[in-house]
C-alpha cells in the first residue's frame, strides 16, 4: 500500500512541500518468495556455533581477506562483566576466539571492525576508565592477515593499539569505516560525540580521519578532528525553541559516515533535550562544513515527532544522491519497521519508503560488498526465520522486494542481534546472531550461516560482456601487464580492492584487442575487481598473487 508522505510534517522540518516524496508499506506478508538458499554444505547442520562464555552479544561482522570472515563480539560472564572478543571462521566452517583486547586499563567495548587492502582487521573501540577521574576515550586495534596483534601500530606497552581522543575528556565513538580520499588513497572514518567540556549534558558531533596507518590526518580539521557546534543560529529547531549561543542543550552525534567524491558525509542524531531527531552533515576534504549542502552544510528533519529517531547508517548510489537508513523507536507517526531517506548531491530530499512487518525490527543494516548496482538491506525480527532481504531495483518510485530468509536447516530456540554481510570471494551471504537454545540449561551461542544465490554471483554479472570475452593471465603478479580480449568498447577502466576501494584507474585505452592494462605495483594479495569506468554491473575479477 502506498500513500501520500505527509506534507504538513516536511514543512516543520524545513522542506517545501513542492517536493514529490513517497511514503510506501510493505507488510511482511507480502514478502516474495527468497532466491537465496541456505548452504547446507558448509557445515554437517548448515550452521557453525561457538560460545566463549556465558553470553554473546554480536557488534559486527566482516569478511578478512580471501580466506576467513570476522565477527566482533561483547563477551558476557555470569556475574556480569564483559570484554570484546573476535571470532574469525574459514569457508570449511572452522572457527576459532581471539582475545587480543587485554593489555590496556579500562573497559574496552568493540562497536566496528573493517579490512583494508593488505588483509589487517581495523577495531574501533570505546574504553572507559573507572578511576577517579572517570573519562573515556576510544581506540582502534589493528591485527594482521594471521589475527596478531599489529607492532607497526601503537608502542611497547600497547602494540597494536592507537588510542584516539575527539577533544573533551568524554567522548564516545559510534562508527567506523573505511573511506577514500580523493586521489584515491585510502583512509579511516571514525564518527562519534563529545560532550562540552562547559556542560557535559550537551552532546556535540564529532569526526576524525586516519591515514591509511592509523595516523590523524593533518589536512583535515585540527589535526584530524572536527566538532561540530549545531546549536549556532542557522540551524533549525523543529520544537520552536529560542536558538542561541547561550543555548546549551542543542547538540547531536554523528554515528556514521562515508566519503564521496568530493567530499565527507556524516550522519546521525540532532538533539534538542526532548528527542533524536535525523541529521546528516557534508564536510570538505579541510573538515568545513559545505555550505552547498542542505543548510551551511547540514541537513536537519524531524519526520518522527516527539520519537527519537536518527541515521544509522548511509551508502552513496551510482547518480552521486545519498541513502540513509533512518531508525526510529516505536510509537509516532513512523511504523517500527525500515526507512530509507535519498537525498541528492545538495542534500535535498527525494524520496523517502518505509517498510512495516508488524513488528518491531530489532536490527536493520545496508549489507557490505553487495555486488548489486543498488543497495541491499538486511533486517531481523525476532520471530522463526534468520531475517529479511530488501532488494532495491533503483526505481525508487517502485517498491522494492522482501525476501523472508527462511533456514532450511533450523535450530530451533531464538536468535538475537543478527547481522549480515556478504563475502565476495566466498560468493556468500554471512549471517550472525546470538542462539538461545530451547533448553534453558544450554549456554546461549553465537551462530553462524551461510547463504547462496547463484543469480547475483560475480560470474553471473558478467553476461553483459560477449561470450568470448577474457581476462588473462588470471591469477596475475602486481605491476604486470593483462589482457583483455571479446571488448574494445570501453576507454576508460578502474580497478577495485578486495573491499570495493577504487585503486587505480586507467584512461585512454587503446581499441586495439587484446586491450592491454599495466597493473599498478604494490597491489597486495587478494582478489581484485576490474571493470569498465561507471558500468557498475560489470566487474571482472582478477587474482594478484
Amino acid at each position: 500500500m502506498a500513500q501520500e508522505f505527509p506534507f504538513s510534517l516536511l514543512n516543520n522540518a524545513g522542506i517545501s512541500s513542492r517536493l514529490l516524496l513517497a511514503w510506501v508499506i510493505l507488510p511482511l506478508g507480502l514478502s516474495a518468495q527468497s532466491e537465496w538458499s541456505q548452504d547446507l554444505d558448509w557445515t554437517a547442520s548448515g550452521w557453525l556455533v561457538s560460545y566463549a562464555d556465558w553470553w554473546e552479544e554480536l557488534e559486527d561482522i566482516c569478511p578478512w581477506g580471501d580466506e576467513w570472515a570476522a565477527a566482533a563480539v561483547q563477551v558476557y560472564n555470569e556475574n556480569g562483566s564483559n570484554g570484546p572478543a573476535l571470532f574469525k571462521w574459514n569457508e570449511s566452517g572452522s572457527g576459532e576466539w581471539l582475545f587480543p583486547f587485554n593489555s590496556t586499563p579500562g573497559h574496552v567495548q568493540i562497536k566496528q571492525i573493517a579490512v583494508d587492502d593488505g588483509q589487517r582487521l581495523w577495531c574501533g573501540t570505546n574504553i572507559e576508565t573507572s578511576g577517579k577521574d572517570l573519562t573515556s576515550t576510544w581506540g582502534v586495534w589493528v591485527l594482521d592477515s594471521g589475527g596478531a596483534l599489529d607492532p607497526s601500530i601503537g608502542d611497547n606497552d600497547t602494540p597494536g593499539l592507537t588510542k584516539f581522543n575527539f577533544g573533551s575528556p568524554f567522548q564516545e565513538l559510534h562508527g567506523f569505516a573505511a573511506a577514500q580520499k580523493p586521489d584515491s588513497t585510502p583512509c579511516w572514518m571514525a564518527t562519534g560525540m563529545v560532550l562540552d567540556p562547559c556542560c557535559f549534558h550537551k552532546e556535540m558531533p564529532a569526526l576524525l580521519i586516519l591515514d591509511d596507518n592509523g595516523n590523524p590526518l593533518s589536512t583535515f580539521g585540527d589535526s584530524g578532528r572536527v566538532i561540530v557546534d549545531v546549536s549556532l543560529p542557522g540551524i533549525v529547531d523543529t520544537l520552536g525553541l529560542t536558538l542561541a549561543h547561550e543555548r546549551h542543550d542543542i547538540g547531536g552525534i554523528y554515528m556514521c559516515g562515508i566519503s564521496i567524491e568530493n567530499g565527507l558525509v556524516a550522519a546521525g542524531a540532532y538533539s534538542n533535550t526532548a528527542h533524536y531527531e535525523v541529521m546528516i552533515a557534508k564536510h570538505q576534504w579541510d573538515g568545513m562544513l559545505d555550505e552547498g549542502f542542505g543548510i551551511g552544510g547540514l541537513v536537519h528533519l524531524n519526520l518522527n515527532p516527539g520519537v527519537n529517531h536518527w541515521v544509522e547508517q548511509l551508502v552513496a548510489l551510482p547518480d552521486g544522491s545519498i541513502m540513509a537508513l533512518v531508525v526510529s523507536h516505536d510509537g509516532g507517526d513512523l511504523p517500527s519497521g525500515w526507512h530509507w531517506l535519498i537525498l541528492d548531491e545538495e542534500g535535498t530530499a527525494m524520496y523517502w519508503e518505509s517498510y512495516d512487518p508488524g513488528a518491531a525490527w530489532e536490527s536493520v543494516s545496508f549489507v557490505e560488498n553487495f555486488p548489486a548496482e543498488q543497495p541491499v538491506g538486511f533486517g531481523f525480527i525476532e520471530t522463526p526465520g534468520t531475517g529479511t532481504l530488501l532488494e532495491a531495483n533503483g526505481d525508487w518510485m517502485q517498491t522494492p522486494e522482501s525476501f523472508a530468509m527462511q533456514p532450511e536447516s533450523d535450530l530451533g530456540g531464538i536468535m538475537s542481534a543478527m547481522h549480515c554481510a556478504y563475502h565476495p570471494a566466498w560468493e556468500r551471504l554471512l549471517l550472525a546472531g546470538l542462539w538461545e537454545p530451547e533448553n534453558p540449561s544450554e549456554e546461549p551461542k553465537l551462530a553462524i550461516s551461510h547463504w547462496q544465490n547463484d543469480a547475483i554471483s560475480p560470474i553471473a554479472n558478467q553476461a553483459n560482456f560477449p561470450s568470448s570475452y577474457l581476462l588473462y593471465p588470471n591469477p596475475a603478479r602486481a605491476g604486470s601487464e593483462i589482457h583483455i580480449t571479446g571488448t574494445s568498447s570501453f576507454s576508460c577502466w578502474s580497478l577495485l580492492s578486495p573491499t570495493g576501494r577504487m585503486v587505480h584507474e586507467w584512461t585512454e585505452v587503446q581499441s586495439a584487442l587484446p586491450l592491454a592494462l599495466q597493473l599498478p605495483t604494490g597491489l597486495s594479495v587478494g582478489t581484485y575487481w576490474i571493470r569498465p569506468c561507471g558500468e557498475v554491473k560489470r566487474s571482472i575479477p582478477v587474482v594478484i598473487e
